[in-house]
Parts: structure tokens; C-alpha cells; sequence
């Protein structure tokens, strides 16, 4: 009896647990009682693990077509049910009158439970059936599409290519990468690298001396108190005693503040002390002792000062430096080695050899005609120059131009004294180690030879006649000499800015010009110009204040949007070269503060910001290693284009909702952003509503909201509004003083638009559009020059020459294999009409020189390519079908499966 108990308890058990859901897809369950059912049907020579990994697969497949169908529309009628249910049991005894099946006989079961769930599961297949049919009904592709997917899925090419930037090669075909290697070796003393120092480093932080300089202060920080302020009142003031009361306590927190900041300050200052004694004695510190490796002033390394790299480019082994101080602390560094002589290989410098060669000797066959036209011309170069009398306030150091930067304002002072005497300068630059140069700056025509001269003629034009220019870096003091109206300049000056191939080319294109002109005269327009006046608001959303109830009624309004999958606290830093992101690895690991290492390593921006990112966002390779990290690890560098990447993993966090106070940041930027938003549209709105005429503007709008554009090109961007392109119709439209209908939103505000002055285009006189016509040849001119020298690469690989040594300067041959019609080639932006002019052609073919950018060219070689033809499309049709509509089904279905809840 107990027996037959246990078993029945058995079945009743099996019974409740086969009803229990195992998972969920939105709101459809997966029953154990199917899913058992699901497994049965699978082949027994699978093993129990992959049975239910399909049997499960299946299940979610089928409710994810049930809620597709469900949302389609899908029915199923009662008398599809049937027919399948008599088509499935007409030979079912049960069913049968005489032999044959009865359908009197089906009306009379059909209600009992056993039927009734056989007719319940016979229409879910249905409709799970029907659903399956109108998904592949929708994904059904032509004859046509089935073509083009054929030839996509089996063309496959093997090809190489070079680019090209067109103002590499725009140049005579003389000049040979075996030329480029010549000039490297006959300049190899210009090609030195910047000298380098290693340097040591520690880092003493002021937050270290927090509790000292809080203790130390304790009461010794006299307060102002109420009474004192009422001092300040005059008899019969009225008095705010809990204003005044207030306005104490925040003055009295920030002289304490202050207070505390410059006790931390001092106290650091002492240990900086004690800690530049040991270094110099070598003993140990407690701060962490870092080095940089090598690096130069140039190029820099992370945030460290170019000054403190040239300071250790000055000191002797065992020097070390007085404090630098930075806003969280001071830095102390000291010489580990230093390089005076950084010799570069070739290959480092190779981009820079290349345009040294062209501009030396792209045109010196030219030279003796550029002579000859010069002087031939004279009266046509003449121009309005000044002659000035220049010192660079520049010290060299290791063969290299440095600002100045001891004594400059004493050296300034007594160049002052002897302004208009040119021997007395060259004397006081020559006692400070300086040279004085006379030179002339050409003011029209002629482009400026540096940044230096272009400031020197803005100053004189204002009505300087002497003092100190900034440009490039460095700082000139100046004294104007003389002011010529027509001034002949010298030929090496314009021999050296590439003025006489322009001019050249000029003169003897004048009648090509005028003859484009009048074919294009239609084209050669001037473009509308407005000038526009109005009121602008700008978004203030720091001056947004929020009280922490909005704050939470708009987290629990938004819930949904703070759900977040899977995420982790990653720290992004790269490197520029490996041997210094190994340091900072090595630094990292050993529990270096992740700050320190960032100020001194860090050399670029990961496109990734440190903190809390989800892993479906993080890119693959880089998921894949910080899955395999354990928390509060750094990586070994890891190789991509920026660099070398170092990622610290702080903290994992599982699928779920941020708390508000996670979340707080995002949801005060979001509301100041709104409330930010409101109140410039309300104060913009005011004025639009109160204004007929731009005059109107002053009574409504403070004078710092009131603008007024320049005038200008209606395509460039306007100051403050930015690019107005969507309103060009109704602002041309516009008379002077008339406003725009309509409050125009910008990026950042909205505005009120009036119409101050416009011009509408019109056509162009040859001598207006003889500058715009000049820059259309000469840039055809550089186009052809640049393809007939690439040409000339092509025909000699053509003839078997080496495409590594040709096109060692230019970049290379690249190569790319197994191409689809699909497929992206780098650096090309069509690379399907690429790939598609390359189906047209057989291995071994060379392409002509393609234009593939504004100043991009390119050609390819066709290693090999596999076709297929449209008899082996018809020949394979059928299965190929099959193959494509059963890939895009379960495309849709991965898609589709996305978007949707799944619980298991």
C-alpha cells in the first residue's frame, strides 16, 4: 500500500514539475512537459547535453514565431484545425462508423480534454507553420536578386593597390625613389632625431598633508563674525540679521579653505625638501620612484612640460630638480641618461626625406628660366614691402631652436635703447648670443615666409613700429627699417616658395582661361551674402538649479532607461610606443596610483572614456580580454592604430538597474539640459513675440544676447549661429530690417533672425572669375602631373620591377585577399564600385590611375580572381535558393530574437 502511495505521489510530482515554466520568452512559457516532448523527437545518437541545448533552441524559435504571428495578425480558423486534426486520425477506430471515418463521430469526442488539447497544440502548429511561411514570403528574393546574391557570395579576388597623396607625387618623373635614397645619405646629418633624456620621477600629492593641515590650523583661523560686518552699515541701515548671519559663515569657510590649501601647500613644500635631500644622497623615499624612459622635448610624453624635459636635457647625472609644481602637488625629477645624438633609421624619417627631395630638386632644371623670366619682368614683381631689423629670441641647444628663456626681458630692454641704430643691435644680439637680421616682408603677391612675418605686418599696418611678434613656437623682437611702395623681392625668396612654376604656368594659360570662361560663364557666380542681426539665448544649464526631489521623481518616471546589461569599470590608456607602455604596465601592476602613470605615459585618448561601460559595447577584441581579466588588474600593452593599450579593470556589475545614486550625474544633466532648454526658448519666445523691427530688440533683450553677423557667404557658417543652410530660402526672402517667421533653433539656443543687408549672386566678369578659373587649372594641372608619374610606376613594375623599392617612400603596395562584392577596402569610401570594376577584368590586369579622393589617387594589380557566369547561377539555382532562404531566416530570426525578453 505504501508502494502504490510513493507512486502515485511520484507521478502526481512528475506531473507538477513537467507543468512548471523552465523559461520564458516575453510572456510565453516553455512548459517541461513540451520541452520533454521536444527532446523525444531528437536523434538518440546525441548526447544529453546537446539534446536539450536544441530542444531548447526549437522551443524559443517557436514562441518567438507565435509573438511574431501575433503581432502580424496571424489566424487560424476552426476549420483549418480540423481538417488537420480528420486528415491526422480518419483511421482512428474511434472515429470510424462501418470502416469509414464519421464525422458525427468527431463532434460527439471533440469536447473531451484529450481532444480538446490535441486540437489546442494542432493549432498552435498551424499558426507557428503559417508564421514560418510569411516570414520566408518576405525575405523571398527575385531571380534577379538571387543573381546578384550568387555572384556576391562566390566572387573572390586577390588584388594589390597603391595610394597615393596627390602632393607627393604632382612631380617630374625624374625624381625615383633610388633618388630620394641618394639625397637621405648625402643629407644624413639633417636627419638626427631630437635629443632624448630619461628621467626620473616622483610625485608628492597635497591631499598627503589633508589631516596635518587641518590639525594645524585647528582655531588659528581668525573669523569675521556678525558683528563686525554691521560695522559696515551706516546708522539707520536696515539689517538682514540672518543674511548677514550667512554671509559670515560663507566668508569664514572660504578663508578657512584658503587657509587649509596653503598649509597643504607648505607642508608639501617642506617634504619636497627632505625628499630632493635623499634622492641627491640616493637613500629611499616613501613616493613612488618612476621613469619615464626616453623622451624629448618635440614630441613630449603624456602631460609632462616640454620645460621640464629641457630642464633634463641641462642637468648632470645625479642633479636633481627644485619642485614643479601642478594643481594636485609637485613633481621632483632627476637625469637616469640622456642621448645627445638620436641617430634615425631611414624608414623612421622616410615621409619626410620625400618631400625634403622634391622640394629640393623637383625644379632645379627649371632654375636658369625662372632666372631669366625674373629679370626679364622686373617691373611685374614689384610689390609693397617692409624692411625690418629682426632678432629671434631663441637659445640653441643640441643643434636645436628652443624659446628663450633666461634674461629675455633684460636682453628686450636693451634692444630698445638702440631702435634706429642697426650696428648698436647687431651688437647687443650678438653679446647675448642672438643674431640680428635684416630682411624684408613682402605684403602682397607674395605668400609670408612664417607665422612670425604675417604678425610683424598686422602690427605695423596698426601702427607698431617695433616690438615683439609671436608665431611658431618662438618670439621675434622687431624694428621697423623702411616702408617701400614697390619694392623689387629677392629671386631665392620666390625661386624657394614655388612662386615661378605658379606664374609660369599663368602666363602662358591666359587664352586656355578665357576660352573656359566663356564656355562655363553661366556656372561662374558669385554666391548670396547676407548680413543678419537678431537675439540669441544661449543654453545655460550650469546655472540650472535642481532640489533632489525632481531628481528622483525623474528616476522613477524613467526606470526602464537606467536598466543596463551586463557592464564593468574599465581605464583606458595608450601609449605611443611600446617600450614606455610597458613601463607604465609595470608601474600599474605594481600599485602606482593609475593618475600618476596617466600624467606620465598617457600620449593619446582611447575613443573609449574610462568608467562604467557595458561589455556588448566594448569592441570584440577588446571584450574578449578584459571577460578574461580579474578585477583590479592591468593589462600587459596590447597593440592597435593609435599605439600601445593598457586596460585596468576596476569592477564588474551584473545586468540590472543603476540606483539613483549611480545614475544621479546623467539625470541632473539631462533635467539642466531640459530646464536649460525651457528657459532659453521662453526668453527667445518673448522677444518674438514683442518685436516688429530689429530696432525693438534693445527694449526686450540684455545687449550681450543682441548680435549682429558680418557680412558674408550665406554657405559659411555664421559666428555664435553656426551654418543657416535649412533657412537660406525664407531668410533671402527677406527685406532689410524684416524678421524671419519663425524662432530658429541652434545647436546650443535659440535665436530671433532679422535681415540687416543681402546681396543675391550673380554672374561673374572674366576678371572677377580669372582668380577661381587660375584654381581649377592649376589644380588639373597637378592632377595630370601626379597621374603621369604614377603611370610611370605602373609601367615599370609592368617591365618587373620591384613594387617595395619603387614605392618605399609612397607607401607601399597593400594587398587585400579573398574579396567579395561586399567587402570594405581600407582607406576607400566606394569600395563596391572599386571591387565592381575589378569583376571586369582577369588576373594580371593593371588599372589606370583612379581618382579616390579630393587629393587621393590610386591603382590596382589583379593577383587573381575566381567568376562565376550565369549558367553556373541557373546550373545551381535550386539548392542555392534553399541555402539563401534558410541563411536569411535565421538572420530575421537573431534579429528578431534581439529585441525580445528571455528568461531561462
Amino acid at each position: 500500500m505504501l508502494r502504490f502511495k510513493l507512486i502515485i505521489v511520484l507521478v502526481i510530482m512528475v506531473e507538477i514539475l513537467w507543468s512548471i515554466p523552465i523559461a520564458w520568452v516575453e510572456d510565453l512559457a516553455i512548459e517541461g512537459e513540451e520541452y520533454q516532448e521536444k527532446m523525444a523527437e531528437l536523434p538518440d545518437t546525441l548526447n544529453i547535453v546537446s539534446k536539450r541545448q536544441q530542444a531548447l533552441e526549437s522551443m524559443i524559435e517557436e514562441k518567438l514565431l507565435l509573438l511574431y504571428g501575433r503581432e502580424q495578425g496571424t489566424e487560424v480558423s476552426e476549420e483549418e484545425v480540423e481538417a488537420l486534426f480528420i486528415n491526422t486520425f480518419s483511421e482512428h477506430e474511434m472515429f470510424q462508423v462501418n470502416g469509414a471515418f464519421s464525422y458525427d463521430k468527431f463532434l460527439e469526442h471533440k469536447q473531451s480534454p484529450r481532444i480538446q488539447q490535441i486540437l489546442a497544440k494542432m493549432h498552435q502548429d498551424i499558426l507557428i507553420e503559417k508564421t514560418r511561411a510569411l516570414v520566408y514570403r518576405k525575405l523571398e528574393k527575385t531571380d534577379d536578386e538571387l543573381l546578384d546574391r550568387f555572384f556576391l557570395e562566390n566572387v573572390r579576388i586577390d588584388v594589390s593597390y597603391a595610394q597615393f597623396d596627390l602632393e607627393d607625387v604632382s612631380i617630374s618623373p625624374q625624381l625615383t625613389s633610388r633618388g630620394a635614397r641618394k639625397y637621405f645619405n648625402e643629407h644624413y646629418a639633417e636627419y638626427y632625431g631630437y635629443p632624448q633624456v630619461k628621467l626620473g620621477l616622483t610625485f608628492i600629492p597635497y591631499n598627503d598633508f589633508n589631516q596635518t593641515a587641518e590639525h594645524n590650523l585647528a582655531d588659528s583661523v581668525p573669523e569675521i563674525t556678525v558683528f563686525e560686518l554691521m560695522k559696515e552699515y551706516a546708522e539707520g541701515d536696515s539689517i538682514d540679521q540672518s543674511l548677514l548671519e550667512q554671509q559670515a559663515f560663507a566668508m569664514n569657510r572660504q578663508a578657512r579653505e584658503t587657509a587649509r590649501q596653503n598649509e597643504k601647500k607648505r607642508l608639501a613644500a617642506e617634504e619636497a625638501r627632505l625628499v630632493r635631500q635623499y634622492l641627491s644622497r640616493d637613500l629611499p623615499i616613501r613616493y613612488p620612484k618612476l621613469s619615464t624612459g626616453f623622451i624629448d622635448p618635440e614630441t613630449g610624453a603624456g602631460k609632462i612640460q616640454a620645460a621640464l624635459i629641457r630642464q633634463g636635457l641641462e642637468m648632470q647625472r645625479g642633479d636633481v630638480s627644485k619642485p614643479y609644481e601642478l594643481e594636485d602637488g609637485l613633481i621632483i625629477t632627476w637625469l637616469i641618461e640622456k642621448k645627445q645624438e638620436n641617430k634615425v633609421a631611414l624608414d623612421k624619417v622616410k615621409s619626410k626625406v620625400w618631400s625634403d627631395y622634391i622640394r629640393d630638386l623637383d625644379f632645379q632644371e627649371n632654375i636658369e628660366e625662372y632666372r631669366r623670366y625674373f629679370f626679364d619682368h622686373l617691373e611685374d614683381f614689384k610689390v609693397p614691402t617692409l624692411i625690418v631689423n629682426r632678432v629671434d629670441l631663441i637659445e640653441r641647444l643640441h643643434g636645436r631652436k628652443w624659446p628663450l628663456m633666461k634674461g629675455k626681458e633684460h636682453i628686450i630692454e636693451q634692444l630698445e635703447k638702440y631702435l634706429f641704430n642697426e650696428d648698436y643691435l647687431a651688437w647687443v644680439a650678438e653679446d647675448n648670443g642672438l643674431k640680428c637680421v635684416k630682411q624684408p616682408i613682402y605684403l602682397e603677391k607674395y605668400s609670408f615666409r612664417d607665422s612670425i612675418e604675417s604678425r610683424i605686418a598686422e602690427m605695423v599696418e596698426s601702427g607698431t613700429v617695433y616690438g615683439v611678434a609671436s608665431g611658431d613656437g618662438i618670439e621675434s623682437f622687431f624694428v621697423l627699417s623702411s616702408i617701400y611702395p614697390r619694392y623689387i623681392p629677392e629671386f631665392d625668396d620666390l625661386l624657394a616658395s614655388g612662386y615661378f612654376q605658379v606664374e609660369l604656368e599663368h602666363k602662358s594659360s591666359e587664352a586656355a582661361w578665357q576660352e573656359y570662361y566663356s564656355k562655363h560663364q553661366k556656372d561662374m557666380t558669385t554666391r548670396d551674402s547676407v548680413s543678419l542681426a537678431g537675439v540669441y539665448y544661449k543654453l545655460e544649464p550650469d546655472k540650472i538649479r535642481l532640489d533632489s526631489l525632481e531628481i528622483e521623481e525623474y528616476y522613477q518616471r524613467n526606470l526602464g532607461r537606467f536598466y543596463h546589461e551586463a557592464a564593468v569599470d574599465c581605464r583606458f590608456l595608450v601609449c605611443r610606443d611600446e617600450e614606455r607602455a610597458i613601463l607604465a604596465s609595470n608601474y600599474l601592476r605594481k600599485g602606482v596610483d593609475y593618475d600618476l602613470v596617466c600624467w606620465c605615459f598617457a600620449d593619446t585618448s582611447y575613443f573609449l572614456p574610462d568608467g562604467m561601460i557595458e561589455y556588448q559595447d566594448l569592441p570584440e577584441e577588446i571584450e574578449k580580454e578584459v571577460r578574461n581579466m580579474p578585477e583590479q588588474m592591468y593589462s600587459k600593452p596590447i597593440e592597435i592604430e593609435d599605439g600601445w593599450l593598457i586596460i585596468g579593470k576596476q569592477a564588474e556589475a551584473a545586468a540590472g538597474y543603476f540606483t539613483i545614486k549611480e545614475a544621479q550625474a546623467e539625470i541632473e544633466k539631462k533635467l539642466r539640459l531640459f530646464k536649460a532648454d525651457s528657459v532659453a526658448y521662453s526668453l527667445t519666445k518673448a522677444v518674438f513675440d514683442s518685436t516688429a523691427n530689429f530696432n525693438d530688440c534693445a527694449r526686450y533683450a540684455k545687449q550681450a544676447n543682441i548680435f549682429k553677423t558680418p557680412y558674408q557667404e550665406f554657405e559659411s557658417d555664421f559666428p555664435e549661429l553656426g551654418n543657416l543652410a535649412k533657412y537660406k530660402a525664407a531668410l533671402m526672402r527677406l527685406y532689410w530690417n524684416e524678421k524671419l517667421t519663425q524662432i530658429v533653433k541652434l545647436n546650443d539656443g535659440y535665436a530671433v533672425i532679422f535681415m540687416r543687408k543681402k546681396q543675391v549672386a550673380k554672374e561673374l566678369t572674366y576678371a572677377e572669375a580669372r582668380t577661381k578659373i587660375e584654381g581649377i587649372f592649376a589644380a588639373n594641372n597637378k592632377l595630370e602631373r601626379g597621374k603621369k608619374y604614377i603611370r610611370s610606376i605602373i609601367d615599370d613594375l609592368k617591365r618587373g620591377a620591384s613594387a617595395d623599392s619603387l614605392l618605399y617612400f609612397l607607401g607601399g603596395m597593400k594587398r587585400e585577399h579573398n574579396l567579395s562584392l561586399d567587402s570594405n577596402i581600407p582607406g576607400f569610401e566606394q569600395s563596391s564600385v572599386l571591387i565592381q570594376d575589378m569583376t571586369n577584368h582577369d588576373a594580371g590586369y593593371y588599372s589606370p590611375v583612379l581618382k579616390v579622393g579630393e587629393d587621393r589617387l590610386m591603382f590596382y594589380r589583379i593577383n587573381d580572381i575566381k567568376k562565376v557566369s550565369k549558367q553556373d547561377f541557373f546550373r545551381q539555382k535550386n539548392t542555392f535558393r534553399q541555402q539563401v532562404e534558410q541563411k536569411d531566416y535565421q538572420e530575421w530570426l537573431q534579429n528578431y530574437r534581439e529585441g525580445k525578453r528571455i528568461k531561462r
